[in-house]
């Protein structure tokens, strides 16, 4: 069942969208951020689906960029800086030029998302 005032952190937020994925009625939004700068979040009801999907993809994109984007970007650089190949063999620096080429890819998105969710968002004010 969900509870529409139970609020969660960014480390929940895969478990917590897994289970309302196919409920075409609630999404996670954001919230201000806890004292310590902890990124919150809590369901929400929607109508509208669109605004849901662009929803899921914004904190996908986000999630990316704190979890895989932070992991890799980081391996890379060490293994240039030590002139080591990837464990697949290919150079660190191509690898990293790939990751920041989708890195803006991303970014570009997201800013794409926050101009309609935020627009959304006014409107149903």
């Amino acid at each position: 069942m969900i509870d529409l005032n139970e609020i969660f952190t960014i480390d929940l937020y895969l478990q917590k969208y897994e289970e309302i994925k196919d409920d075409e009625n609630f999404t996670i939004k954001e919230i201000a951020p806890a004292n310590d700068g902890v990124r919150r979040f809590m369901y929400q009801y929607i109508e509208d689906n669109q605004n849901h999907s662009n929803e899921i993809e914004y904190y996908a994109l986000l999630n990316w960029f704190d979890t895989f984007y932070t992991q890799h970007e980081q391996k890379y650089r060490r293994l240039m800086s030590l002139n080591k190949l990837d464990d697949d063999g290919i150079n660190a620096k191509a690898k990293l030029d790939n990751l920041y080429e989708l890195a803006e890819k991303n970014r570009l998105r997201i800013q794409e998302l926050e101009n309609i969710v935020t627009g959304a968002e006014k409107l149903n004010e």
